[in-house]
């Protein structure tokens, strides 16, 4: 009867996760020129010579791929982030209250962290990193080089998310240092507690595994 309540839960849970989906979809092909734009803003608005700056494309079909993958990329994360809060909010009935405190907290520790993780990429990241590889183009006129920058559109959006997803883990993974820092301490200080315990424990163990005189065990 109980399996059956959670089975049908979960099937819930799964099918609001896709029409969600579906939804973050929809709304954010209507307005993809927008989305477009606020991923290359950051890079245009470090770039010096506007007038000569362009994205190229090389197939017919790539600026609506360059659309979908940047919709198709910023559903997958969001759905991410909902699926986390989906897995915790079906735990939280069967978990004591310090279990729940510590789990919700959990969650509003990963937002938080990718909300300046993601204030940190858009805002410093990705312009320093455009500033950086723009500033590698050879600009001696008395060199018999010349380079046109010409990026392409594509590839772009492709180290964009890159580095916008390499950002978010790093980020993240300071969230895991801290927890295993946290439990460590927490085990250690139990640990010390427990030791006059855990040393009896263990002599009546060995004791019973390998009865030896008792008085050797001392």
């Amino acid at each position: 009867m109980f399996l059956n309540y959670y089975l049908i839960e979960i099937k819930n849970r799964v099918f609001l996760l896709f029409t969600v989906w579906l939804t973050y979809f929809f709304l954010f092909f209507l307005y993809k020129e927008l989305l477009l734009y606020l991923c290359i803003k950051p890079s245009v608005a470090n770039t010096h010579d506007l007038n000569n700056f362009y994205f190229i494309t090389t197939n017919v079909a790539e600026v609506l791929s360059s659309y979908f993958l940047i919709i198709s990329y910023i559903c997958n994360f969001l759905i991410f982030l909902f699926l986390i809060f989906q897995i915790i909010a079906f735990l939280i009935p069967g978990l004591y209250y310090n279990e729940r405190k510590n789990l919700v907290w959990f969650f509003f520790s990963i937002f938080l962290l990718v909300l300046i993780s993601t204030f940190i990429f858009y805002n410093l990241v990705l312009p320093l990193s455009w500033i950086f590889f723009i500033n590698y183009l050879p600009k001696n006129s008395h060199l018999k080089l010349t380079v046109f920058f010409e990026p392409k559109l594509i590839e772009y959006l492709n180290t964009f998310f890159f580095i916008f997803f390499l950002l978010q883990i790093i980020f993240q993974l300071f969230l895991l240092m801290f927890l295993y820092i946290t439990t460590r301490k927490k085990m250690l200080v139990k640990l010390k507690l427990l030791k006059k315990k855990n040393f009896i424990f263990f002599l009546f163990l060995s004791t019973c595994l390998t009865p030896p005189d008792i008085l050797s065990q001392i």
